[in-house]
């Protein structure tokens, strides 16, 4: 049958309707009065096919020769829609019985209705015909006759369509008129966005095919561009600690220079994942993986990116969700009004036991947010580049002190380690660690508590005066989070360049002496492990002696300590891979040299920085000689600031004013 606007019901093909001697619209032919009483008197029909036609279709009627005219006229155009309506009760039942048969329909079809119009291409069919003779003889046999009847019908019409969809597929091609046959509910798409994969599960057939072409040279009228899209609807996990479901539409577009010709499926923005690399599926399971792993707080190591000026390469993070939804509840509200929530209207949670099954580990998110302890801040990070933490315990063997100190804090550090472990504490004050390294610039007290943590496997959470600030309301209030955050991600607190908290108390300066009332107050019940450094001890008040268990004093290097410190750093350019750039053996060879330098460790470091710049700039490696010539330059301030001292050192001057 043949239908004119979705109204008029013919059972001949519609002809055109001539204006002013031009085919302006169609007509019906041989029309049906009444349709359904049509349908009611022919009880015997199991099915139909309805053809659809608008009445004013779209043709060429303009500037064409007498031969295309009539061409126009004697074609017919095609049918904006094609589909079958199934009559009887007899054929509803045969299909519906089939169907029950057919592996995994219902999740492909969901809401499949035998009473509505199918339409074509029929990919109910079309998913089912690889099943159809092996099912055919389960079925009654008044059902295996409607069957076949339908299978003839559509087989005759669409069989080469089908199996031309199939061949173009199964050798990764895809052509615009069968970009529709590409995708399946179920399955998971890969789009590739912002330099990234994402994943997502498929939850219908493409719909809403649209084809269009376009001039995108100007200069080239006659080369267009043939662009056909369709839509699928899909979701992937949301990124937050509830793993809600979120939905998105997602479009396949096919972009070809002639509308028939094949593109490699890899080639779409939007395709399958079976299609994909074996790189592709590698990534996004170990995306999903690490992600699963962030169910729990987890301290992470980074690497690959930048982020503002700074590079992240190297940096660690700690990324926890419930933390940042307890400091950030305005995200995850806005993240909740674009989620649904999954079967039954509950939150859309994998159980803890079995986690993400089966595809559902492709569609975690590709970024992640992580706390920055060297910014202090919530960064974005890209889950591709997070890697385990590599704890370097050799660092604290490096570590230039000495050794009954280095013995001291490795014991008490692997006490305060075991007595974290143990259920066996007692609750109120005492229970955590806190030492203080006072000593000056360059001595390695920051290192120290660089290394200890490493050895500790812990991370380091450093904050300066700077950080906290002056005024004591703001003071308590920002300790109070650092210790909580430090408490609740098992960190080593830093607190570098604690002097002005340590000072001793007067009665000329009373905000200064609320700082240091604060200060003291909130030490009382931290837990934790916390390393205070300071430059000025001399003017230290008495109340912190009772809270501080470890006092270690770093004096001014000496001439072996400077000459191992000058080693590590050789060390450290060689398992770097620098050792092309740097001339290793020169340089071991006048460590002692070198070593005769009075330099702390800080200012060790920034030679050789600068020496490895001046040698890059001269085209050569660094050797001995580059590090003389630096530390010479730089040493013409020091003689400077000795002179108008009068030879005092820097260390004289601390002790004459009572800072050490």
């Amino acid at each position: 049958m043949y239908r004119l606007d979705n109204d008029k019901v013919c059972l001949s093909e519609p002809s055109w309707n001539f204006v002013d001697g031009k085919p302006k619209t169609l007509k019906a032919e041989m029309p049906l009065p009444n349709h359904d009483l049509y349908l009611e008197k022919n009880a015997d029909i199991a099915f139909v096919i309805y053809k659809d036609y608008p009445t004013a279709p779209k043709h060429n009627d303009g500037g064409q020769d007498k031969v295309s005219l009539w061409e126009d006229i004697l074609q017919l155009p095609d049918p904006n829609s094609e589909s079958i309506k199934l009559i009887s009760t007899k054929m509803r039942n045969a299909l519906q019985a089939y169907l029950k048969l057919v592996p995994e329909f219902p999740r492909y079809f969901p809401g499949f209705n035998v009473e509505a119009e199918l339409f074509a291409p029929y990919k109910f069919w079309y998913y089912s015909r690889p099943f159809f003779a092996n099912l055919l003889g389960k079925l009654e046999a008044q059902h295996r006759g409607l069957m076949e009847l339908l299978s003839e019908w559509i087989e005759a019409n669409y069989r080469s369509h089908y199996q031309e969809a199939d061949t173009k597929l199964a050798e990764g091609l895809v052509t615009a008129k069968y970009l529709d046959y590409l995708v399946r509910p179920g399955e998971v798409l890969v789009s590739y966005d912002n330099d990234q994969f994402h994943a997502y599960i498929c939850e219908s057939w493409p719909y809403g095919k649209e084809s269009d072409s376009k001039i995108e040279n100007a200069a080239k009228p006659e080369e267009k561009t043939f662009i056909t899209t369709c839509s699928v609807d899909c979701w992937a996990w949301c990124p937050d600690d509830a793993f809600h479901k979120l939905e998105r539409t997602l479009h396949l577009r096919i972009k070809t220079k002639d509308p028939a010709e094949a593109i490699r499926i890899q080639e779409l923005q939007v395709y399958p994942l079976k299609y994909a690399s074996m790189e592709v599926e590698v990534t996004l399971r170990t995306r999903g993986l690490t992600h699963w792993s962030f169910r729990n707080a987890r301290l992470v190591e980074y690497e690959g990116e930048r982020y503002g000026s700074s590079t992240l390469d190297g940096k660690r993070f700690m990324v926890d969700f419930q933390m940042y939804k307890l400091l950030h509840p305005e995200a995850f509200s806005a993240i909740k009004k674009q989620s649904r929530d999954s079967e039954g209207g509950k939150a859309g949670q994998i159980s803890e036991e079995t986690g993400p099954s089966g595809d559902e580990i492709y569609l975690f998110p590709s970024r992640v947010k992580g706390f920055s302890f060297r910014s202090k801040k919530w960064i974005e990070l890209q889950v591709d580049n997070i890697r385990d933490v590599q704890w370097h315990k050799k660092a604290f063997e490096n570590l230039v002190i000495a050794p009954k100190s280095k013995e001291i804090i490795e014991a008490l550090i692997t006490t305060q380690l075991a007595a974290e472990k143990s259920t066996d504490i007692i609750l109120g004050k005492g229970n955590g660690l806190i030492m203080l390294l006072h000593g000056g610039p360059g001595t390695g007290k920051t290192f120290t508590a660089e290394t200890v943590a490493e050895f500790a496997e812990k991370p380091l959470y450093r904050v300066t005066c700077g950080d906290i600030g002056t005024k004591p309301e703001a003071v308590e209030q920002y300790l109070e989070s650092v210790l909580y955050l430090g408490k609740t991600w098992g960190c080593l607190v830093l607190l570098d360049e604690a002097d002005v908290f340590l000072e001793e108390r007067g009665l000329q300066d009373l905000e200064r002496n609320a700082l240091v009332s604060v200060f003291l107050r909130v030490l009382e019940y931290y837990d934790g492990i916390l390393i205070l450094t300071s430059n000025r001890v001399g003017t230290f008040d008495e109340a912190f002696k009772s809270r501080i268990q470890l006092a270690l004093h770093y004096q001014a290097l000496t001439a072996p300590q400077r000459k191992k410190i000058w080693r590590n750093f050789m060390a450290w350019l060689k398992d770097m891979g620098e050792s092309y750039a740097v001339d290793l053996e020169d340089i071991s060879d006048n460590l002692d040299e070198l070593a005769r330098h009075q330099m702390n460790g800080r200012q060790i470091r920034n030679s050789i920085t600068t020496a490895r710049q001046l040698a890059k700039f001269r085209k050569k490696a660094m050797s001995y000689d580059d590090l003389e010539h630096v530390i010479s330059v730089a040493g013409e301030f020091d003689k400077y600031l000795t002179k108008v001292r009068e030879g005092l050192s820097d260390e004289n001057i601390a002790r004459a004013d009572g800072r050490r």
